[in-house]
């Protein structure tokens, strides 16, 4: 009876404990659900990792049980006569050790040897854990937004392709009246491939972008330009706007691609597409998505200040990253450990370096 309540008592544990987590995943705290899985089924999953990657040596498996062997044909042997003698010498009549036994103690000797290597490998890594300055767990929340914020990028791209196909160049960085007032921004020209046409036909191109008549227009958020990521920093803002209350833009383009007034073709984007920048992610000291001078320089390096790119990602303690996305569309998330003369290459359309996708 008592053996039965005990197992009652146990079954009902563990379902109350299995709710209890399977409740806190529901809520988004996936921390705790995660770890359970990973404890219990976490050694499938490295299975599943390395096995695949294992080669089987047919020497290697030969070598080991020639020595497996040997080493227990030596142990039995030792082992025997000494039982032997010693059972001799107090005229006992005992069998002597058996093959049986021999091969209990070797599976013995080889999981209390396994198990060493397991302690000291746990200890290694406990060890690494307490001294690296990596970040014990990655959020699963943070990933997902920094998975938006790649596509955000990517939708940066597809519209300034789609702009390209109907004017046969990206947009200018930004457009001035001749005398020299900011008209608009390269988002701007890219609003109706961004999901919004009817934003882009409220605005009046030959008005500049900060006229009474576009108080509105340029303080409405649009989507693709605002990275949620940034939520993580300083207290959980968003920075949706700028000191000056203008919809602010996450993304800045690379002013060496974008320039001021003068569109750019992929015609003349000599080192090629694949390697050049064309925008980024910026953490601070934001402009308007509408205001024309919304660009930076890749080339000045990685970093919170107001001339450079940088993402709200950190690979360590004192490792940024940051995703830009490059003439052709695809997304590259860049390490602040870049090489700066790499940086720079990317940086330019028709530096004439020689840069390859491994290098960064």
């Amino acid at each position: 009876m008592a053996d039965d309540r005990t197992i009652r008592r146990t079954v009902i544990s563990v379902i109350v404990f299995a709710v209890i987590v399977l409740g806190l995943a529901c809520l988004g705290h996936t921390a705790a659900f995660q770890s359970v899985v990973l404890l219990l089924c976490g050694w499938i999953l490295y299975l599943g990792r390395v096995l695949p990657h294992v080669r089987f040596s047919p020497s290697g498996w030969f070598t080991f049980a020639v020595c497996l062997a040997l080493f227990a044909t030596g142990l039995h042997l030792v082992v025997s006569r000494q039982i032997r003698s010693a059972r001799a010498s107090r005229s006992e009549s005992e069998p002597a050790w058996s093959a049986a036994s021999t091969a209990r103690l070797i599976g013995l000797i080889l999981v209390l040897f396994i198990a060493g290597i397991a302690i000291v490998g746990v200890v290694h890594q406990l060890a690494w854990l307490a001294a690296s300055p990596e970040p014990l767990v990655t959020s699963g929340r943070e990933a997902a937004t920094r998975t938006q914020s790649r596509n955000n990028l990517k939708q940066i791209a597809l519209a300034a392709h789609n702009y390209h196909d109907v004017w046969q160049a990206f947009p200018a960085g930004g457009t001035f009246s001749r005398t020299g007032v900011p008209m608009h921004s390269w988002a701007t020209h890219l609003l109706p491939w961004l999901d919004e046409a009817q934003l882009y036909r409220q605005i009046d191109l030959d008005q500049p972008w900060r006229a009474q008549r576009h108080a509105e227009q340029f303080q409405t958020v649009v989507s693709p330009l605002s990275n949620p990521g940034l939520r993580h920093l300083h207290g959980g803002m968003s920075h949706e706007s700028t000191p000056d209350g203008y919809a602010a833009a996450h993304y800045a383009g690379n002013s060496r691609v974008l320039r001021a007034g003068e569109p750019t073709s992929l015609d003349q984007i000599a080192d090629g597409a694949t390697h050049t920048i064309l925008a980024g992610e910026v953490i601070s000291e934001f402009r308007a998505w509408g205001d024309p001078v919304n660009l930076r320089d890749p080339a000045k390096g990685i970093g919170a200040n107001s001339h450079q790119f940088c993402g709200p990602w950190q690979q360590s303690s004192a490792e940024r990253l940051v995703n830009f996305v490059m003439c052709d569309g695809s997304v590259r998330t860049v390490s602040g450990e870049i090489d700066q003369d790499v940086l720079k290459a990317i940086s330019t359309p028709d530096g004439g370096e020689n840069v390859l996708q491994t290098d960064f």
